[in-house]
């Protein structure tokens, strides 16, 4: 279990480095909660994380605050569903809230849905990560 709190000022300096946007980082209980709070209802339960920009022009990051072992697993799957292999390196729990953090910056850096990109993108702005 990782309790995304615990890691808070480490994210968000992450997010301030950033070229190109003002992310604000925002930890929840549920993020499909909170996604229905402001008519963004989601498909999926059990949501890690999502990136939205808010009407009056903020870039948000909204993390789910509890992130068990099973939501980590399915993350992490997610890698091997596409081809992608084990990601040994994300078993680290602040290594695995920096991309995921990073991967959801990247779907609006990037402009798409599209998962394989998103997650380049965000091994590429890991820190200490040698490309």
């Amino acid at each position: 279990m990782i309790d995304v709190e615990q890691h808070r000022d480490h994210l968000e300096r992450l997010l301030a480095d950033l070229e190109g946007g003002n992310w604000v980082l925002w930890i929840v209980t549920s993020v499909e909660d909170w996604a229905a709070s402001i008519n963004r209802p989601q498909r999926r339960i059990l949501i890690p994380a999502m990136a939205v920009r808010a009407s009056d022009g903020r870039q948000i990051v909204v993390v789910r605050r509890l992130l068990s072992d099973n939501i980590q697993k399915d993350v992490l799957d997610g890698f091997l569903a596409r081809g992608q292999g084990d990601q040994p390196e994300l078993k680290d729990p602040r290594r695995f809230l920096e991309h995921l953090v990073l991967h959801e910056v990247a779907h609006h850096v990037l402009d798409t849905q599209d998962e394989e990109p998103c997650d380049a993108w965000a091994f590429s702005r890991m820190p200490g990560r040698v490309p």
